[in-house]
């Protein structure tokens, strides 16, 4: 994520992200269940290095308060949002559900 450039270089911008992303929905209608939400930016299989839920955005969505930090982080209804990933690796399923929640939960 580029945390320089705006609207992401707000904490408020990228909090009203997390907030507006439903990840156990992704996780049972695009993994099927074969994932595990993550809480933190390691992933629970590096035991050595893990730290359970030190994401205070990233449990359940929060629509409402993403509104909110939306509005206060410099991203008014609309707003594009680039999403950067590598294509032919088999993210394009889950990072169209990404897109299509924040285009639904931002608007």
């Amino acid at each position: 994520m580029n945390t320089v450039n705006p609207p992401l270089n707000k904490a408020d911008a990228r909090k009203a992200i997390s907030l507006a992303i439903d990840r156990d929905a992704i996780i049972s209608g695009v993994f099927k269940g074969f994932q595990t939400k993550a809480t933190s930016i390691i992933p629970p299989p590096m035991k050595a290095y893990y730290q359970a839920d030190v994401c205070d955005v990233c449990d359940k969505p929060d629509i409402p308060r993403a509104k909110q930090l939306a509005a206060s982080g410099g991203i008014p209804p609309g707003t594009k949002v680039h999403l950067a990933f590598n294509t032919g690796g088999g993210h394009e399923a889950w990072v169209q559900a990404v897109q299509q929640q924040l285009q639904t939960n931002l608007a």
